[in-house]
C-alpha cells in the first residue's frame, strides 16, 4: 500500500512539470504568431495576417476577444462583410478591453453601412436591369408592330396591285371582245382595232383573204375605195356590198425596213368564199384571254356555233359540265363531241352568263 502511494506521488511530481512546460511553449509560440499577425495586418498583408492568426489560435487551443477582434479587422479590410457580422456576434460573447470593443463597434457600424450600401446598389442594379429589360421588351413589341405594319402595307399594296393588274387584264379582255364583236362580219380573215380613230390590223389568219392579199399585222388601213375611214363598222359597211375593193394601207416594208403606203386590191367574192370555207367542228376562230379561258374571235356562218347562237366576242366558260381553264382543255372537250350530239355551252356575253345548246 505504501509503495502504491509513493508511485502516484512520484508520477504527479514527475509528469506535471513537463506538461506545464509544453503548454507554456505553445502559448509562447501562439503569442509570437499573434504578433506576426498584427504586424502583417499593419502592413496590409491580410492573407499572411489571417494565416498567422489561425496558426496562433491552433497553438493556443482556444480563442478570445483579442483573437476575434484581430480576425474581424482582417476580414473587414478584405471586405468580407458577412463573415465580419457573424464573428462580431461571437466577439461580444467574450470580455474585451474597452478600446478593442470601441474599434469593433466602429467596424460593425461601417460594415452594416457597407452592406446596406451594397444592398441598395444591388437593388438599383436590379431595378436598372428590370428597366432595361422592360425597354428591350417594349422595343421588341414596337419592332414587331412595325414589321406587322410593314407586312400589312406590303400585303395591301400587293392586293391593290393584283386587283389593278386583274382589272387591266379584264379591261383588255373586254376590249378584245368588243373588237371581236365589231369584226364578226369581217370576211377578210383579219381582226381590226379602231382605237383613237386609227384602224390597225391586230390579227390576220394565214388562210384568210386579207393575209393572202398582202395585209399584215400592224398595218394601218387608211381608205376604202378612196374614202377615209375611222371605225371598224364603217370599214365593214363600205366593203360589204362591193365585189372588189381598193384598200389604202400603211405598213412595214421588210426589205427597206421602213413604213410605206400602198394600195391593195381584193376580190370580195373570193374573200367571202374563203371565209365560208373556214369551217371547223364548232365553227369559231378563238383566242385565249387573260382573265377568261376562251374568246370567240370570229364565228363561221351556218356553223354549229352560229346556229346555236354563239357570237364573236363571247367568252366560253364551260362545255357541258366541264369548266374550261385552258385552250388544251377546250380543244379536248370539242374532240369528244360526236355528230348529232347537243352540248350546252356556258358563255359570258357583256358580263351576263348565258347557256346555249349547240347541236353538232
Amino acid at each position: 500500500m505504501k509503495h502504491r502511494l509513493f508511485l502516484v506521488i512520484f508520477l504527479c511530481f514527475g509528469l506535471c512539470p513537463q506538461t506545464g512546460f509544453a503548454q507554456s511553449n505553445n502559448n509562447a509560440q501562439a503569442r509570437a504568431f499573434y504578433f506576426v499577425a498584427e504586424e502583417a495586418y499593419e502592413n496590409k498583408k491580410y492573407s499572411d495576417a489571417f494565416d498567422a492568426l489561425k496558426r496562433a489560435e491552433k497553438l493556443r487551443g482556444e480563442t478570445d476577444a483579442r483573437f476575434l477582434g484581430l480576425e474581424i479587422k482582417i476580414l473587414f479590410a478584405q471586405k468580407k462583410d458577412q463573415r465580419v457580422i457573424r464573428l462580431i456576434d461571437r466577439f461580444y460573447a467574450h470580455d474585451a478591453p474597452a478600446d478593442l470593443a470601441r474599434d469593433i463597434a466602429k467596424i460593425q457600424l461601417q460594415t452594416e453601412k457597407r452592406i446596406r450600401s451594397q444592398q441598395q446598389a444591388k437593388a438599383r442594379r436590379i431595378a436598372a436591369e428590370k428597366k432595361r429589360a422592360e425597354e428591350r421588351r417594349r422595343q421588341e413589341i414596337e419592332r414587331k408592330r412595325r414589321e406587322a405594319e410593314r407586312e400589312r402595307f406590303r400585303l395591301e399594296k400587293k392586293k391593290r396591285e393584283e386587283a389593278e393588274k386583274f382589272q387591266k387584264a379584264r379591261e383588255s379582255d373586254h376590249r378584245a371582245a368588243r373588237i371581236a364583236r365589231d369584226n364578226q362580219s369581217n370576211s377578210l380573215g383579219i381582226t381590226i382595232s379602231d382605237d383613237g380613230g386609227i384602224l390597225t390590223i391586230i390579227q390576220a389568219s394565214e388562210d384568210g383573204a386579207g393575209y393572202l392579199n398582202g395585209l399584215q399585222v400592224g398595218s394601218n388601213i387608211l381608205k376604202v375605195n378612196g374614202i377615209e375611214i375611222t371605225s371598224t363598222k364603217q370599214f365593214i359597211r363600205l366593203y360589204d356590198q362591193k365585189k372588189k375593193i381598193r384598200l389604202r394601207v400603211k405598213q412595214l416594208n421588210a426589205k427597206r425596213s421602213k413604213l410605206v403606203t400602198k394600195t391593195i386590191k381584193i376580190d370580195m367574192e373570193k374573200a367571202k368564199a374563203i371565209f365560208a370555207a373556214r369551217k371547223g367542228k364548232l365553227g369559231i376562230a378563238f383566242g385565249q384571254a387573260q382573265t377568261y379561258p376562251i374568246l370567240a374571235m370570229t364565228v363561221t356562218p351556218q356553223s354549229p356555233a352560229a346556229r346555236g347562237g354563239i357570237q364573236a366576242g363571247d367568252f366560253i366558260l364551260a362545255v357541258g359540265d366541264t369548266k374550261i381553264t385552258s385552250t388544251e382543255e377546250f380543244l379536248r372537250q370539242i374532240t369528244l363531241i360526236e355528230t348529232g350530239q347537243v352540248v350546252v355551252f356556258t358563255i359570258d356575253r357583256l358580263g351576263k352568263t348565258i347557256l346555249l345548246p349547240i347541236k353538232f
